[in-house]
């Protein structure tokens, strides 16, 4: 069976949208999330910043992979998409700004104004990346999804992969970041 997509046209400016099904739409920013963990550029801020996105890509590359099973767009390996030029571009700048905030904000207790208005730049670098970026890996993404989710079973066999993935590596660990650094901020968030 099909996985079902509804057809939205509009008559006043003739635009037809592809609207997908809600499990499409799942998958899809499961694997968006994925890369914006991942975004002027910020790698060059951070030590080694290119490098450390580089291995935490490889890692990802490797989940996602997993993840997506029997799913090959375009002949490659889904990992392949990190690579392209629109979501790479997102990836290393998400991944590096999220490198350089952690390590300006792992000793702070209380965060000042000032401390935020020094972080502008960083944001408004980011979002220009996003601005140029994030349509064009967007639609990468979606259309490789597409190809591969001929049938609800295969979609719902990914969200299972995902949240199975997440309960084997990362669920304790994250519990564990957080009860060891309840005292900051990044460990109340989790």
């Amino acid at each position: 069976r099909r996985v079902r997509e509804a057809v939205v046209s509009t008559q006043s400016t003739g635009t037809t949208l592809l609207i997908p099904s809600p499990s499409t739409m799942k998958v899809v920013a499961v694997l968006l999330a994925l890369m914006a963990v991942s975004m002027g550029d910020i790698c060059a801020d951070v030590t080694n910043g290119q490098a450390e996105a580089t291995k935490i890509k490889n890692i990802i590359a490797t989940g996602l992979d997993t993840v997506m099973g029997d799913c090959y767009p375009n002949g490659n390996a889904f990992s392949a998409l990190l690579n392209s030029e629109a979501c790479s571009a997102l990836f290393y700048q998400g991944t590096c700004y999220g490198l350089k905030t952690a390590a300006k904000y792992a000793d702070v207790d209380v965060v000042s104004y000032d401390m935020l208005r020094r972080g502008v730049n960083d944001i408004r670098s980011l979002g220009d990346t996003m601005c140029a970026n994030v349509e064009a890996c967007y639609n990468e993404v979606y259309d490789a999804v597409s190809s591969c989710a001929v049938d609800e079973a295969y979609l719902e066999g990914v969200l299972e992969r995902a949240a199975d993935m997440y309960k084997a590596r990362a669920q304790s660990q994250i519990a564990e970041f957080g009860a060891s650094n309840d005292d900051t901020i990044m460990g109340r968030l989790v």
